[in-house]
């Protein structure tokens, strides 16, 4: 605990990689393992999601446990994957408006810096830029890239143990991958502004993803399973952002994601005034969190909220999951059985972030 504390008094950026703690991370995870074992599914793909359901979820808590020890460069190096401030790129929220590679990422910021405006980073490097800005989309892509590679490397039915060991990588791959899909539904991961501070709302950040999450109900998970179901909120609420030929794009998906928690941070800040906050944050003469009543007293009136949240990204994770099984050549993994646990994870570097293309 001291080390991460230490790291966030250093590192500006590593304070923006924290949501929804270990209970929401999880719970994303268990929840796309199960919508994927739905009749909308091919039941080709179902068993071994649901077969390593924990261990996927254990997976979704990495990059904020284990990543977060290493040494110092590493973790200014990863950080930035875990948020996508879409207001450094424009002010208004549309897709057409938000650039789907990094090179046009920094494209766009430079013509901002040329027109003098605020949402400006004064550098023309790509690693720079994308510190600032954030890289969560492709970050997604990494991973779902890294799954379909195992998934076209399987070969056999019943699978052989080779193809066993190939559908642990795909499973390795998609429990990473989760985190990050997990940060883009937190409204304070897709903003300048990613602890409440230029709006009197300091250290909201954690108090909506840790301490709210963590004093609802043991029911929480099967209430965000019915949400689900009932509402469709991928389908719903997400495609109709996206145009026909990149629904099932990964980084789209990723973006469409970050605009929907950019849209809805207004209305979190508007419920943290109304019920949980007492007195504003300040900044001056020294930075003082805003004080707020005590998450056990107020969680309820923040729960359907959070519900949606959750919702929407398990959701948008189960699609991901598919879209890249069916990019993957659509093996058949219903033969699957293996005991393997991963406890824990090498690192994956963001490479994308030093490639020439």
């Amino acid at each position: 605990m001291f080390f991460r504390f230490f790291l966030l008094s250093i590192f500006f950026v590593s304070s923006q990689c924290l949501a929804w703690g270990s209970r929401g991370h999880s719970m994303i995870t268990h929840l796309a393992a199960r919508l994927l074992n739905t009749s909308q599914y091919d039941s080709k793909i179902t068993r071994p999601f649901l077969m390593k359901e924990e261990m996927l979820g254990h997976l979704a808590n990495i990059p904020d446990v284990s990543w977060k020890q290493l040494p110092a460069n590493e973790v200014r190096i990863m950080s930035p994957t875990h948020y996508f401030q879409i207001d450094w790129i424009t002010s208004e929220i549309e897709f057409s408006n938000i650039p789907r590679t990094i090179e046009a990422v920094v494209a766009n910021n430079n013509r901002n810096c040329e027109k003098k405006q605020d949402n400006c980073i004064p550098s023309l490097s790509k690693l720079e830029v994308l510190t600032k800005i954030g890289s969560a989309p492709w970050r997604i892509q990494q991973f779902a890239d890294k799954m379909e590679d195992a998934l076209r490397s399987i070969e056999a039915f019943p699978l052989s143990g080779t193809d066993t060991l190939q559908v642990n990588l795909v499973l390795n791959a998609a429990g990473l991958l989760s985190h990050f899909i997990g940060d883009l539904s937190n409204p304070y991961h897709v903003v300048r502004d990613f602890d409440g501070w230029e709006s009197g709302h300091g250290g909201m950040h954690a108090y909506f993803e840790i301490d709210l999450v963590d004093e609802l109900d043991l029911g929480l998970i099967k209430e965000v399973y019915d949400e689900v179901m009932k509402k469709k909120p991928f389908e719903n609420i997400l495609l109709p952002m996206i145009p026909a030929d990149l629904r099932k794009d990964p980084v789209s998906i990723s973006i469409a994601l970050a605009m929907n928690s950019a849209q809805n941070l207004k209305k979190l800040e508007q419920m943290d005034s109304k019920f949980a906050r007492i007195k504003p944050s300040t900044q001056k003469p020294t930075k003082v969190e805003a004080e707020r009543k005590p998450a056990i007293e107020v969680a309820h009136h923040f729960k359907q909220f959070i519900i949606e949240r959750l919702a929407l990204s398990a959701d948008a994770l189960a699609h991901i999951w598919y879209y890249t099984w069916e990019k993957g050549k659509s093996p058949n993994l219903s033969s699957y059985f293996n005991l393997n646990y991963t406890l824990n994870h090498d690192p994956v570097l963001p490479s994308y972030l030093f490639q020439k293309r």
